[in-house]
């Protein structure tokens, strides 16, 4: 009877985490939505199957092979749905302007008010983030499968049903974030379930969607791998989706290869890794060098990882999360990137709830430093009245105006301590680490 009642109040979470899914899916909207179903119009309509060199060869754009996977996956839902679509394809789909980064910003916000604006534009928005639904409700069940104790399978579900970072990203943003996720977290599964190699080749998968998933590779199989000839068939099968891929797309002529490689940093690094860019400068009388701050600390990881032996499993979810606290605490992140701890401090914090507190004060500078104060929700809601933005995506000058002139002020205190508390979090996970190698990792998860 006590398990049934259990069990009751886990599909409660879930209806209700689904009710409010339903509800966002239709009303909001971001430009960022469309860029994968740009790409999939390019496959189904013109028939243009290698993107990156598209994008190349238009717009003088190194490393859009990127897009291909999310392209190709997002053909698929394009394909399904159109039957039920009526869109104007004069508007957006045959339109560059559509995409901010291949456009004139002036035109990209015209273009994308009256894509806006446009009959159907419920309908529009919901079929193109249902795929979505389905990989976050898959993404909820492989964390009740990773957890056994039926108590913190319900503290799972409500901090992923009802989080603000997932309903936000996923059905207000509309970004696909959640797919990479989902097989982060399948890789995850496999790992609790002793099936290293293909873990590891999962985990390969999701890199072909985000490329932020590369640097899970190295301490995954480390930690996984109990000799050093499996370690580097791990890291063997972690790299392997994207060679393949990279070959496929660019043969075997060094040249191509080569203008892949130089597009991969351009795009897929410094762009979606602003970590990058931040360095420390030491000069003397002889000589100027940098130090990049982010791969000093990932070195550090790495060799933690590595020469420390007998990881619980637990400690792969903890290793990939200290380093994109490290990331958030010291990078200028785009926002939908922060969603990208999610499925590591979900069962993080089934065991440890005092983590809880530190996330939510994450969450309340996030909306004051990245998103104005929540001033940036207005935006997203452009579907329900296009009036609300007509020449800009940015919330009304009026309204960021009452801030000033303190808002600048305001916003670097909160990264401030958005950043303090992020490395706060990193060291009560880099205590968790240590414990679990110690052996009081709590088996009856």
């Amino acid at each position: 009877m006590k398990r049934s009642k259990k069990g009751s109040v886990i599909y409660k979470w879930i209806l209700i985490g689904f009710f409010l899914r339903l509800i966002l899916m239709p009303i909001t909207f971001h430009p960022d939505l469309l860029e994968p179903y740009w790409c999939s119009y390019k496959v189904i309509d013109q028939h243009i199957f290698n993107l990156g060199r598209y994008i190349y060869d238009n717009f003088n754009i190194s490393g859009g092979n990127y897009l291909i996977v999310p392209a190709y996956l997002h053909t698929v839902f394009l394909w399904i749905f159109r039957p039920f679509l009526h869109i104007d394809n004069k508007i957006w789909l045959n339109n560059s302007n559509i995409i901010c980064f291949l456009s004139d910003f002036k035109a990209h916000i015209e273009t994308i008010n009256l894509f806006a604006s446009q009959q159907g534009i419920f309908k529009i928005l919901f079929l193109f983030k249902l795929p979505y639904l389905f990989f976050d409700i898959a993404c909820a069940f492989l964390l009740v499968k990773m957890i056994k104790d039926v108590e913190k399978q319900m503290v799972a579900l409500k901090f992923w049903m009802v989080n603000f970072l997932t309903l936000f990203v996923i059905y207000m943003w509309g970004k696909y974030e959640i797919i990479p996720i989902f097989f982060i977290l399948l890789s995850m599964y496999f790992a609790r379930r002793g099936r290293h190699n293909v873990s590891l080749l999962v985990l390969g998968i999701s890199v072909l969607f985000r490329y932020y998933s590369l640097f899970f590779v190295l301490p995954f199989a480390f930690i996984l791998g109990k000799t050093n000839r499996e370690r580097i068939k791990l890291v063997f099968l972690g790299f392997l989706p994207l060679a393949v891929l990279t070959l496929l797309v660019e043969g075997i002529s060094p040249f191509r290869f080569g203008t892949q490689l130089s597009g991969f940093f351009q795009l897929g690094l410094k762009g979606q890794f602003g970590f990058f860019l931040n360095k420390i400068t030491i000069s003397s009388s002889f000589r100027t060098v940098s130090l990049y701050l982010f791969p000093i600390f990932y070195f550090l990881v790495l060799w933690h990882s590595y020469f420390f032996k007998n990881h619980p499993v637990c400690n792969i979810e903890n290793y990939a999360l200290v380093i994109l606290l490290f990331f958030y605490a010291t990078s200028n992140f785009y926002p939908q990137y922060f969603i990208w701890m999610m499925p590591f401090l979900t069962l993080l914090i089934v065991r440890k709830k005092y983590i809880l507190i530190p996330h939510l004060i994450q969450i309340l500078c996030f909306l004051i430093f990245a998103l104005d104060g929540g001033l940036f929700l207005v935006k997203l809601f452009l579907p329900i009245n296009p009036s609300l933005i007509q020449t800009s995506l940015h919330p009304p000058e009026v309204i960021r105006g009452l801030l000033h002139p303190f808002r600048d002020v305001i916003i670097d205190l909160s990264r401030s301590l958005f950043s303090a508390t992020s490395l706060w979090m990193l060291w009560l996970v880099v205590r968790d680490i240590q414990i679990n190698l110690k052996g009081q990792y709590e088996a009856n998860l």
